[in-house]
């Protein structure tokens, strides 16, 4: 693979593959020079676009945040990890690497990782070393970067140069000169950079930021035993959340109470909608009758609320006309959003499910039965619109067939040791299973059919198999 940049006409390489780099391919040459080293091999050209490289890069560091709450993008191909008191979690820093390693080869990602006491030591360590995963000690440091080239300390290329033309092309020689004639000769970035890789001055990254979780608390002036006044307090603390989601146009998706009891765990009780909702009453009908149930122990002291999860609500813009269709179908949405809350609540989630659409052309597949809140995370898939049965038969059953024709419609059929005559059609409408299930594919021709009584039938052939089977009936 090779990433192409224009620069001034001509189209240079700005990167390319390992395997592009093992056949001779080199940052800055043309591309014809590239294609002639590369000539027997299948080549992917893609343009190089560093500001959507970066994008993804900040993306890459915000998975990483499984790893540590402190994570930086390093550009233009690093993501720098503080992972001081999180080895633990994971069981040492070996496995805390390993773990890392893993990741990121199943995304697709081959990576090189340090593990070292600066960040200037592992990032020079990573990007020119040669193991793919190094552990350098505290004691170790100076071992590590001595045969590193200089540019490997992130200074200009222009202090680059000066240091070549002094003979110096590694750090171990750089080291060994006296500090006080690099101060002399050179600016202070040179000591910067040789002082945050060896641990002289911390050297601090800006972590990207993760979003703030919303939530509201209250403290009683001493222990509350009284489950009233509990819930009146979280009743108008959930009217103070639900106000700040609506200036922000979102809805809960998962809703937390803390209650912190005397001497006791707090007592928690999570909410998990099928819709976002910013409701307040709503909510409310489905908070109260959890929280009366609470234990109290010896008195809460404190009441917090808490977003876990928010979905953005689009609003819907009211009409002149009353009754507008507009209206009824937002009503009709956060109606149903509702009565899925209450049934949920009511019934238990894993007994409550409805139809989700599926894109697929197939007819048993096109829907398949999911648990409301599962069914947003999926996304909004679109319905293949086609006449379809309102009745359709999870499995199709076999017919007995008369065609008049062999390609055209059945002229006379027989399902469910009943004969009918069939007056009217429409068809064929043929459909095939897709060709990447791990499956024969299958192709059929759907008809309509119409018998006597005016019922109308939806049957189709198998193509490889000649055989008839009814899949469906409109009631």
């Amino acid at each position: 693979m090779l990433l192409i940049e224009s620069t001034r006409g001509k189209k240079l390489v700005a990167s390319c593959c390992d395997e592009s780099e093992a056949l001779g391919v080199r940052a800055g040459m043309s591309l014809a020079h590239a294609h002639s080293l590369v000539k027997n091999a299948q080549v992917w050209i893609d343009p190089f676009t560093p500001a959507e490289d970066e994008k993804k890069l900040h993306s890459l560091a915000r998975w990483a945040l499984r790893f540590s709450p402190v994570v930086a993008p390093d550009p233009p191909d690093g993501v720098l990890i503080d992972i001081r008191g999180c080895e633990h979690l994971f069981g040492g820093e070996e496995r805390l690497v390993e773990k890392i390693a893993d990741s990121l080869t199943q995304l697709g990602f081959p990576a090189r990782i340090a593990v070292a006491p600066t960040f200037a030591c592992a990032r020079a360590v990573t990007r020119f070393g040669k193991r793919s995963i190094t552990f350098v000690s505290t004691e170790g440091v100076m071992l590590a970067l001595t045969p590193l080239p200089v540019s490997a300390l992130r200074i200009n290329h222009a202090i680059c140069n000066t240091l070549a033309e002094m003979g110096i092309q590694r750090i171990g020689p750089l080291l060994s000169l006296p500090r006080k004639e690099l101060a002399e000769r050179f600016d202070n970035e040179l000591l910067r950079a040789i002082d945050h890789a060896l641990g002289r001055v911390p050297e601090t990254i800006e972590p990207i930021k993760t979003k703030t979780l919303l939530e509201v608390f209250h403290v009683f002036d001493g222990p509350v035993t009284a489950i009233a006044m509990v819930l009146a307090t979280v009743r108008q603390l959930l009217t103070d959340i639900t106000g700040e989601l609506k200036k922000l146009q979102q809805g809960f998706r998962v809703l937390l109470v803390e209650l912190h009891r005397v001497r006791l765990e707090p007592e928690c009780v999570s909410l998990e909608l099928a819709h976002p909702s910013n409701h307040d009453t709503h909510l409310w009908s489905l908070l109260y009758p959890r929280l009366e149930r609470v234990h109290l122990g010896y008195g809460v002291e404190e009441v917090l609320l808490r977003a876990i999860h928010t979905s953005r609500i689009t609003e819907e813009q009211l009409t002149l006309w009353p009754n507008d269709s507009r209206d009824k179908k937002a009503s009709r949405s956060k109606s149903f959003g509702e009565l899925l809350d209450q049934l949920v609540y009511r019934l238990g989630e894993k007994n409550v499910t409805h139809a989700a659409p599926v894109q697929t052309y197939v007819p048993e597949q096109a829907f398949r039965q999911v648990v409301p809140s599962k069914a947003q995370a999926k996304g909004t898939q679109h319905i293949y619109r086609a006449p379809r049965p309102s009745h359709l038969l999870p499995v199709p059953q076999p017919l007995r067939v008369i065609a008049l024709v062999p390609d055209g419609p059945p002229s006379w059929l027989k399902w469910q040791h009943e004969e009918h005559d069939i007056m009217a059609s429409v068809g064929p409408e043929r459909i095939e299973h897709p060709w990447w299930e791990n499956r024969t594919t299958q192709t059929r021709d759907y008809f309509m059919v119409q018998d006597k009584i005016g019922r109308w039938l939806w049957v189709f052939r198998d193509r490889e198999s000649g055989k008839w089977f009814m899949h469906g009936e409109w009631t």
